[in-house]
């Protein structure tokens, strides 16, 4: 019942806003007024919509690149965030870029292997007859990840790039601030060709032969 009131109140807002835009100069301050309060209201009822007061990471899509500074469109999925949509982000001595890139098979076959002995010495303590022997209940070890962190390099963002950014200080409405941390989170690089690859010939058939007459 509260998701159908939250989506007919989206909608509501949608239909508001877009006919704002149609007849945005025949509305009245008291009627923005209004408009606002219930804003104001809605989030009040939805607190996990509200925009918090401290943000100290933001996602977005590289929109350009200028020596160390990164133009960052941000996304965001709160139909209550009205924070600033353009962020210029200088990239730092100390900042780190990381990337995740798969791992060695060998490396991650042997990880598996060692994840497997712990399940087995796991259950085996577990069934062990002794009291308190056995780990705490509903624990569950975390399976080897296929992929792993890889420092990269500035020249390594491309325009396209998606990227999460976290500061150490707070960046709510901080217009340019410096980086503590970038991590791609989906590269456009990764989706280009190979420098120097031949792209496969394309197969023409051969006309068929005329019948002989």
């Amino acid at each position: 019942m509260e998701q159908k009131k939250l989506l007919a109140f989206f909608v509501a807002l949608l239909i508001g806003f877009g006919g704002g835009f149609w007849i945005g100069k025949y509305i009245t301050s008291a009627e923005i007024q209004k408009l606002h309060s219930q804003i104001e209201q809605a989030q009040r009822m939805y607190p996990m919509l509200a925009v918090p007061s401290q943000i100290r990471a933001l996602s977005g899509r590289v929109a350009a690149i200028q020596g160390s500074t990164l133009t960052v469109e941000v996304s965001s999925a709160n139909p209550f965030d009205d924070l600033p949509k353009i962020r210029a982000i200088a990239i730092g001595r100390d900042t780190k870029i990381i990337k995740s890139v798969p791992k060695d098979p060998k490396v991650l076959k042997q990880e598996f292997a060692a994840y497997q002995k712990f399940l087995v010495k796991t259950k085996a303590v577990a069934s062990a007859p002794r009291p308190g022997t056995g780990p705490a209940p509903g624990f569950l070890p975390a399976p080897p990840l296929p992929f792993q962190d890889q420092t990269i390099l500035p020249q390594d963002l491309h325009v396209g790039d998606g990227i999460n950014v976290t500061a150490a200080e707070n960046i709510k409405t901080t217009l340019k601030f410096s980086a503590q941390e970038i991590r791609i989170t989906n590269a456009v690089s990764s989706q280009r060709p190979r420098i120097g690859a031949v792209p496969a010939p394309i197969l023409i058939p051969a006309p068929l032969a005329s019948p002989p007459r």
